[in-house]
Parts: structure tokens; C-alpha cells; sequence
């Protein structure tokens, strides 16, 4: 079964029951937007590997970005290294209107490219769209700092 429509049982299961699995009935109707988010956060790691550039490019076909974000930001932790999904990932969270994300997410495909400047540029306009967010804006300045590492050690 292809992802999208597994997203889209799986919110609809858990919206009903609470619970989503792979056998999870079909939706009597389609679920919200805020089910089909919720039920992508609670993916287990079986759906969080299995979802591609094909299923993220049938989401965003459909108007539907929102509901992949959050499964490849759980990918993105489970593979730091995949400049490609940096990327994907940046490009769904403009789609998504999640514009400080989509920076983060191109500073981080920066960085394993080593394209430290623009790593940098992108986490500055970042962090100019976090003021009074400061979990967000911590995060960033770490990042900064250590891109400022990073300089040091490719220095020496």
C-alpha cells in the first residue's frame, strides 16, 4: 500500500481508536489536516523508513506537505548525513509554511556539502524569525557555534 494512503487510514485509526498500525481500517471520511499530522508524528520507525522522495512528492501533489514534515524530520534524525533529505526536507517545510524549519533544514544541507557561508546565512535569517522563541534560538546559536568549530578545525 502505497505511504499516502497508509497516512491517511493510519490518521483516521487514530483519530477513532487512538492507535495506528499497518492493518488499521479505512476512514469512513477524510481525516483533517490535524489527524493526518498527528498520525505521521506517531508513526513507528517501519513507516518513518519506508517513506521516500515518491511519497513526499505524491503529498505534495495532493496539497498536502504538512503531513510529510514530520516524518522526514523524524528521518532527518535518524540520518543526519543524507544531504538529499536535508533538502527534501527544507523544500516540504517551505510548502508547509514552516519557514525557520526550512532554513535550519537548508543550513543543515549546507554544512554536509561544506558550504559553511551559506550554512550560516540560513541559520541568520533563522534565528532574525525566532526573536522571542528561546528553545528555537538557542538551538540556533549552537548550530552557529558550531559552524564557528567547524571553521576553526578546517583552520588548524
Amino acid at each position: 500500500m502505497p505511504l499516502a494512503l497508509r497516512l491517511t487510514t493510519c490518521a483516521a485509526a487514530l483519530a477513532l481508536v487512538g492507535a495506528c498500525g499497518p492493518k488499521a481500517p479505512p476512514p469512513a471520511k477524510g481525516p483533517t489536516p490535524a489527524e493526518m499530522v498527528a498520525a505521521a508524528a506517531a508513526l513507528d520507525s517501519e513507516y518513518v523508513a519506508a517513506f521516500n522522495r515518491d511519497d513526499a512528492d505524491a503529498l505534495m501533489a495532493d496539497g498536502k506537505p504538512h503531513v510529510a514534515e514530520p516524518v522526514l524530520v523524524a528521518q532527518s534524525k535518524l540520518n543526519p548525513n543524507d544531504p538529499g533529505l536535508w533538502y527534501l526536507l527544507a523544500e516540504i517545510q517551505g510548502l508547509s509554511g514552516n519557514i525557520v524549519g526550512l532554513h535550519q533544514s537548508r543550513a543543515e544541507y549546507f554544512i554536509l556539502n561544506g558550504n559553511l557561508d551559506q550554512a550560516e546565512k540560513q541559520l541568520t535569517y533563522a534565528l532574525k524569525l525566532t526573536r522571542g522563541d528561546f528553545l528555537n534560538s538557542a538551538k540556533i546559536n549552537q548550530r552557529l557555534a558550531d559552524i564557528a568549530q567547524m571553521r576553526a578545525q578546517m583552520d588548524s
